[in-house]
């Protein structure tokens, strides 16, 4: 029986009316390998199979057959977002790279690759490889459902960063431009729309992100001219007003939690932990000593399943770019708040200046028992 799925290639290209160069960025190979498909003078590769089919939305008997149905690529989707939330970064990035060749026009998978790519690119071409895939998700994305317009807004987001990375400025800003207002945003409108305790909760679980997002306002507003600088590198005054945002935006929280939420952020405890380093640098013990302790009670907090990705890729960074901070070859994958601090830097002696101070050694007895815990 005679091979017929080049004509069937050439025949679903022509009904969505695409080209062979688009088809061939979609399936990531050469125009030319679409053309001898089509004309038969040779086949896709066996594994290429499935991601063809699932691209055109055919079915068994069209296309060899490959159940592209919403529930397996919904099941990809959750098992990136389990192991990004368990901090396991390159597995998320390999089971994305697996579910795009599976599902090429799935926009949501695209989208959770860029943002892995952006966030661990080892070279540039994994950059540029982030970059394009957040415009085809921006050109070809035309879902007007709630689901297009976050998928889309994310690809904005993630675009921008990446051109900024890529040093072109004018372009991250012409599209940063397109972006809904502040006000306009998915969280204050999700808030408005609840009430009760369900308005708390959500409430609770977006103030990191702004909280963050004003500290990244504020670094850029000190340093023109500059990217902005890493919490470890804060002065000690940049550190004191990075905490009274946060204290100022957790005070309807601490008064109803007693701050325990607020304590499970570890962007919050670095900059406590960092204002004890520059207190103690400047002889001032009693300060020093105080925002060790509150470290202390933030290195002791359990952390929230849903903040534990996001606290991970912090420590991690703060570790490749701190030289005060030591280097370990898993880079503090996995480890906790007091493990970080206590190995990273207390068992350095960066606390030198405080050893004969009454309530140092029950500080760092705390933090070590943390970190072994």
């Amino acid at each position: 029986m005679r091979i017929k799925i080049g004509g069937n290639i050439r025949k679903l290209r022509a009904q969505n009316g695409m080209t062979q160069e688009r088809l061939a960025e979609y399936l990531g190979v050469s125009p030319q390998a679409i053309s001898r498909w089509e004309s038969e003078t040779c086949y896709p590769d066996l594994e290429m199979l499935p991601g063809i089919a699932s691209f055109f939305g055919v079915s068994i008997d069209e296309l060899l057959g490959y159940d592209s149905s919403e529930q397996e690529q919904m099941k990809i989707l959750q098992k990136i977002t389990a192991l990004i939330q368990s901090g396991k970064q390159d597995e998320a990035r390999e089971e994305a790279r697996y579910g795009l060749g599976l599902y090429p026009k799935n926009h949501a998978i695209a989208t959770a690759l860029a943002s892995l790519l952006f966030t661990s690119h080892k070279d540039d071409s994994e950059l540029e490889e982030c970059i394009a895939l957040c415009r085809r998700v921006l050109r070809d994305c035309t879902s007007d459902s709630e689901a297009g317009d976050l998928l889309r807004i994310a690809a904005k987001n993630m675009l921008v960063l990446s051109l900024i990375k890529t040093g072109d400025r004018k372009g991250a800003l012409e599209v940063a431009q397109t972006l809904p207002a502040l006000h306009h945003v998915r969280d204050f409108n999700i808030q408005m729309a609840l009430e009760g305790e369900e308005r708390w909760n959500f409430s609770v679980s977006a103030l990191p992100l702004m909280c963050v997002m004003l500290g990244v306002f504020l670094n850029k507003m000190s340093h023109l001219g500059e990217k902005g600088i890493p919490i470890c590198f804060y002065t000690l005054e940049e550190c004191r007003r990075d905490l009274q945002v946060w204290d100022a935006l957790y005070y309807e929280a601490d008064k109803r939690d007693g701050g325990v939420t607020k304590r499970s952020n570890f962007v919050y405890m670095y900059l406590h932990f960092t204002a004890a380093r520059k207190c103690a640098q400047q002889g001032e013990k009693a300060e020093a000593l105080k925002h060790l302790a509150e470290a202390s009670r933030c290195a002791g907090t359990d952390e929230p399943s849903a903040l534990l990705a996001a606290n991970t890729a912090s420590m991690e960074t703060i570790a490749q770019v701190d030289p005060a901070c030591t280097k370990r070859e898993d880079n503090y994958k996995g480890k906790n708040f007091a493990f970080f601090i206590y190995y990273g830097y207390i068992q350095n002696g960066c606390f030198e200046a405080l050893k004969d101070e009454p309530e140092y050694a029950d500080i760092e007895a705390a933090i070590k028992k943390a970190a072994e815990a």
